[in-house]
């Protein structure tokens, strides 16, 4: 860092002496603890979350709404693992180790997947999809969708068969895949 600017402190004593110091401050700014995960409501069945740094590293501390409130962070890299998280809000905090310190708070939400689910597959002809729970469920052949809303999925190509199902939450999760 360069200096800012050349201070002068007076100084006046009692009886009218004055003293005159002079020094140079250098200024810094503090450090960017910002961060960012990209959305703030995390699905449970996500494998884990990593954050978009500011400039400066340091240190992620997390607290919970409740006393039994739990989520795993990395305390380096502030990388989330919701899968045995708590369905809860989330104040995960950085704080920065350079020469000025400073904290940034960021929010999240962990929020439930849909139940895994399988296919059941009835010959050439038809697929089931066995689901608890709603959601909105979509069929794919080959990466294409198909078809969507309905739990039976009559098979008109030959190709690789999987369902997604989304729930009110957004989050989304995928059946056994059937070729």
């Amino acid at each position: 860092t360069s200096p800012d600017r050349e201070y002068v402190i007076r100084y006046i004593e009692n009886g009218g002496c004055e003293r005159v110091l002079t020094d140079t401050f250098y200024v810094e700014g503090f450090d960017d603890a910002s961060f960012s995960y990209g959305t703030l409501r995390i699905c449970n069945n996500v494998d884990s979350l990593v954050p978009t740094l500011g400039a400066d590293t340091g240190t992620f501390t997390w607290f919970g709404n409740f006393i039994t409130d739990s989520i795993d962070v990395n305390p380096g890299t502030g990388t989330i693992y919701p899968a045995n998280a708590s369905l809860s809000l989330f104040d995960i905090v950085h704080t920065t180790n350079g020469n000025c310190p400073s904290m940034e708070t960021v929010t999240i939400q962990v929020v439930n997947s849909p139940a895994p689910f399988s296919l059941i597959n009835y010959g050439d002809t038809l697929l089931e999809a066995s689901v608890t729970g709603g959601g909105f469920l979509r069929w794919f052949c080959d990466s294409t969708e198909v078809l969507s809303g309905t739990p039976l999925l009559p098979i008109s190509m030959i190709g690789v068969y999987w369902a997604t199902l989304t729930n009110s939450d957004g989050c989304t999760s995928m059946s056994n895949v059937i070729n």
